[in-house]
């Protein structure tokens, strides 16, 4: 009987754990996001603080995916142009 509890205990922490670092993970991936549409907008090309500032967040953000948005950035591949 005690194993059964333990096995149902260690499975629910499996899921939490999984299920957090998913969250996380979304997160930052939505925040990402956030930024990437602050800065690469049109309004951004005319060098607005706001956009500034916000190609200054996405740099501190680490990965390959931060890294090519700053490049599509900087040579105006956006989505938004």
């Amino acid at each position: 009987m005690r194993k059964i509890i333990l096995k149902w205990v260690l499975a629910g922490t499996t899921i939490a754990v999984i299920t957090g670092a998913y969250g996380v993970y979304r997160y930052r991936e939505q925040q990402m996001d956030r930024l990437y549409a602050s800065a690469g907008s049109p309004q951004a090309f005319e060098g607005t603080t706001q956009a500034q500032a916000a190609v200054r967040k996405l740099g501190t953000y680490k990965g390959s995916r931060s890294k090519q948005m700053l490049l599509s950035i900087a040579m105006g591949r956006t989505p938004f142009r």
